[in-house]
């Protein structure tokens, strides 16, 4: 079982994210991977999450793939934009600023069960 306060206390990762017309994207990550279009991203050759994240880490993004893993990408647009986080970053057709990490995890821990 994750422990949900230790998880939420710092992000996972210190790249900007970013409202852009089809949900949020780390331009950074973006930039990196934007070659592979619409195909799946390869995993980085001899990655170890374990090396890299925490166990409760680890098993709070195997329980955001689990639920969100099933999804399209076109499902996975529309649902960002109902939710605050990027709702807030968006103004009127154009970003207007970073998806701010209080607001992500404020929406997001009332989502998780304890």
């Amino acid at each position: 079982m994750t422990d949900r306060s230790s998880v939420f206390d710092r992000p996972l990762f210190n790249e900007t994210i970013e409202a852009w017309r089809h949900g949020p994207v780390v331009p950074e990550l973006y930039k990196a991977f934007a070659r592979h279009g619409s195909n799946p991203v390869p995993p980085p050759e001899g990655f170890d999450p374990g090396a890299a994240f925490s166990a409760d880490e680890c098993d709070l993004l195997d329980e955001v793939y689990d639920v969100y893993g099933q999804y399209s990408a076109w499902r996975l647009c529309d649902m960002t934009h109902e939710e605050d986080p990027w709702k807030d970053a968006w103004n009127n057709g154009s970003p207007s600023g970073p998806i701010l990490a209080d607001s992500l995890k404020g929406y997001f821990t009332t989502l998780v069960e304890e």
